[in-house]
């Protein structure tokens, strides 16, 4: 049983520092960064999202596919291990990041896709609508991964 547990562990505290990086990242966009991007002119605006949208996927998709794996693999081996407490709390925190990927695949992605195509020195009418959109998803996806955050960290207390 003390492997178990250890393998256990080693699944949480993975999974707890690839989210808490991934939750970190999103509070700062609400914390700061998104206001910031809101304040700069439309043209500013876009060219900056533009640019983030190509550079940042490189480090996101990578970084959010291992995260799920390892909530995915503390659920698992949590239950197999018999930490009932500890798998309820994992999975709630893997359903969590779902719901984070879900609001990335159906929200900014779409959404970063359509703004690829704008012309910054001349921006739809609606421009805004699409940024206000853009940032309601975003909320999602950070609200979600914080939720999934603390519900690791309950998991690592739980199984220890």
């Amino acid at each position: 049983m003390a492997g178990e547990s250890t393998f256990v562990g080693w699944f949480a505290v993975a999974a707890i520092v690839l989210v808490g990086l991934l939750a970190g990242v999103h509070l700062a966009g609400i914390g700061g960064l998104n206001r910031a991007l809101r304040a700069l002119p439309a043209e500013v605006y876009i060219k900056t999202k533009q640019s983030m949208d190509r550079e940042l996927p490189a480090m996101a998709k990578p970084l959010t596919i291992a995260a799920l794996l390892a909530m995915a693999g503390t659920t698992i081996s949590a239950a197999v291990s018999g930490a009932a407490v500890g798998a309820v709390l994992a999975g709630v925190g893997t359903l969590a990041g779902l719901v984070a990927l879900v609001a990335v695949l159906r929200g900014d992605v779409p959404i970063n896709q359509l703004m690829d195509t704008w012309d910054p020195a001349e921006p739809p009418a609606d421009w805004q609508r699409w940024r206000e959109r853009w940032e309601g998803a975003f909320v999602v996806r950070a609200t979600a991964l914080l939720g999934a955050f603390g519900c690791l960290v309950a998991t690592g207390v739980v199984i220890r």
